[in-house]
């Protein structure tokens, strides 16, 4: 739950703070929801209490009645971005497929002053309906309207990179960057199109900084690894692997990486732990009954590699993993 306070000495900022102990410390959802109707009976065309009202009523699932508190604040400070950001939620909670919330969003923020935010929320939308070349647009108005919006460059960046425009990508990465030096999410991007352009040793500098400036950062961490198996640095790939897997313990492909690393260093009883965590997440990874069955035989365990060697061949192997799996049960297999 997240309130805005302005204290500007007037009559209806004391209503507000005192109402607000009607409900806080104990959360009170309905005596909160009266103290901020209390407030904006004095005064309506106060932004703040419309959108803490919206913020309750979403946290209660009362999601039609926070779209209306949260179009009522944008009417009246439409640049404040955590309005724009719950509105999508509210509606997001509403409308379960990507076409329905991009046309549910049109219709909601068809009269709100357009500041680029509505821009930079279409454009989101328009790529996840998969409307890139009409996002595209949106997201070039959003940076073109808030030319000083390190986020507005980011998705702009991004859609720019998934449309395959990768030097103009790159541009507003760089432009990100200096508008907030410490971004991760642009730091991880540009270090991802620099990895594609074959510029190794610049994206391991950028999905460093990403790391350092967000430490839980999943999907940075999960970069670096693949970056540094890429160098041969398999002890720097392993070490970041294992943070992937800290930060996600219930992703299997995450077990998947860490335990690639592991076998490719040789280590077979880690990268047997590895893809045994995997497998228990996701049964069905024909790859890491693959690979585990040939890190059982390294270790000198043939019973238990054979057992993953058949599974491999039934999860629809390709036609040479199909040979693999095929000719080490037949080996294992003989008397």
């Amino acid at each position: 739950m997240c309130f805005f306070f302005f204290f500007n000495g007037t009559a209806t900022t004391e209503i507000y703070t005192l109402s607000l102990p009607d409900a806080l410390p104990i959360w009170r959802p309905q005596r909160a929801i009266s103290a901020f109707r209390r407030v904006l009976s004095a005064r309506p065309d106060w932004a703040a209490p419309h959108y803490d009202l919206g913020n309750v009523y979403f946290d209660e699932r009362r999601y039609d009645e926070a779209v209306v508190e949260y179009l009522r604040t944008l009417k009246l400070d439409p640049d404040l971005g955590p309005a724009h950001e719950n509105l999508v939620r509210a509606l997001r909670a509403t409308s379960d497929r990507p076409e329905a919330l991009l046309e549910s969003y049109r219709k909601h923020t068809s009269d709100v002053q357009d500041n680029g935010l509505v821009a930079l929320n279409l454009g989101r939308l328009l790529h996840e309906a998969g409307r890139d070349t009409e996002a595209l647009t949106q997201l070039q108005a959003a940076a073109q309207a808030r030319p000083d919006d390190p986020v507005a460059a980011f998705d702009l960046a991004q859609i720019l990179d998934r449309t395959g425009k990768l030097d103009e990508a790159r541009r507003e990465y760089l432009r990100a960057l200096e508008l907030a030096p410490n971004y991760a999410k642009a730091h991880n991007g540009l270090g991802f199109l620099y990895e594609r352009q074959g510029k190794l040793d610049v994206a391991l500098f950028h999905y460093l900084r990403a790391t350092e400036f967000n430490p839980d950062y999943a999907l940075a961490f999960n970069n670096l690894g693949v970056a540094y198996e890429r160098k041969g640095n398999l002890v720097l790939a392993v070490r970041a692997y294992e943070r992937v897997v800290e930060l996600t313990p219930n992703d299997a492909v995450a077990h998947f990486n860490l335990a690639v690393a592991w076998h490719r260093s040789r280590r077979y009883p880690q990268a047997i732990r590895a893809y045994r965590k995997a497998l228990e997440l996701d049964p069905t990874d024909r790859l890491a009954h693959f690979n585990l069955a040939e890190a059982y035989e390294r270790a000198g365990q043939p019973d238990r590699a054979l057992r993953h060697w058949k599974k491999a061949l039934e999860l629809n192997p390709t036609d040479e993993e199909a040979g693999i799996a095929g000719g080490r049960v037949k080996a294992l297999s003989a008397p």
